[in-house]
Order: structure tokens, then sequence, then C-alpha cells
């Protein structure tokens, strides 16, 4: 060759592929598509899973929002209000306390909201209807006539504990996606 070139074949490529394999930083230097995402391989923590645990337990979706948007006076599908009870029925244990303080003082905020608002509900609505609705006035009191001063109060009071109750979790909420999610 008059150029001083000559020819490369590669005759044990599986011996050069161990070899470039040893050292990683030298293998995805040459294959930078191998190199596996930071986020792949982070094992979330205590904290980061409690967090989606409650999204999974207490999302927007469908209580806050109808805490946050219905006047209780009215009717309201009892599967909504569900999420509430589920989050009060399972978290006051051990196993669902943050290790971060100020995300565990926020937890117990949340959670004696949850508790007086829950209550107030199981306490003051029947169910009404074929039974998928619950309301502060019964099919009965419908009937009967005009809703009673009584009535009219027990509506005051639940939507006062859900306006309380919603900025509580708004601000929890965002804590812990402040706090944990990178």
């Amino acid at each position: 060759m008059k150029e001083g070139k000559f020819e490369v074949s590669i005759l044990f490529w599986n011996d050069i592929w161990h070899d470039l394999t040893l050292d990683e930083s030298r293998l995805f230097q040459h294959y930078p598509q191998l190199k596996p995402e930071a986020s792949a391989t982070k094992t979330p923590s205590h904290d980061q899973r409690l967090y989606e645990e409650l999204k999974a337990t207490l999302g927007f979706e469908p209580a806050v929002r109808l805490l946050r948007d219905h006047d209780f006076g009215g009717p309201f599908l009892r599967k909504a209000i569900q999420p509430l009870f589920d989050f009060y029925e399972t978290w006051d244990q051990p196993e669902k306390e943050f290790i971060d303080k100020e995300l565990q003082a926020g937890l117990v905020a949340l959670y004696g909201t949850a508790r007086d608002l829950s209550n107030h509900v199981v306490e003051k609505t029947v169910p009404v209807g074929n039974g998928d609705y619950a309301s502060v006035f019964s099919d009965n009191q419908r009937a009967a006539g005009p809703r009673p001063e009584w009535v009219l109060e027990e509506a005051r009071v639940l939507n006062a504990q859900a306006h309380l109750f919603v900025p509580i979790y708004e601000k929890f909420m965002r804590l812990c996606r402040e706090k944990l999610v990178s």
C-alpha cells in the first residue's frame, strides 16, 4: 500500500469485548447507550415508598376533590369518600410513619384532621336513594318537607371540616413532593 495504510482484521472479538468490559468507564466511553440511568438503579427510600402508598390510598381523586368542591348540604357518592375512610383506618401504625420529622409532623396533622372529618361524616350522614349516595338529609326527612335547621347546621359543620382538611392535605402533599421527588 502506497499510503502506508494497512488492513486490520479482528479474529477474536470476544477476547476484546471481555477486556473492554473489565473497566466500566472504558466500556461506557465506547458504548454510552449501555450505561444504566441513575434513577433506574436507585432504590426508593422508606419515605419515598410511603409517599407513593399515601398517594395510592388518598390521592386527590376522588375524595379530596369531593371535599374541596362539594356542598355537604346535598348528597354525595359514598364510594367517593371511601379513600378518606381507608386512610383513617390504616395510617395509624408505626409502619406508616415517615422517618423525616417534618414529614411525620405533617402526617400527624393530616391524620388528626382526617379522623375528625371521618367520624363526623359517619355520625351525621345516612345512605340515601339506592344506597350509593349519602347525605345529612335522609330520604324520610325529604318526604316530610323542607330541611330542618339542624340539618343545615350539620351540612355547615361538614363543609367547615372539609375546608379545614383540604389545605392541610395540599400543604402536606406539596411538602412530600418537595422533599421526596427528585
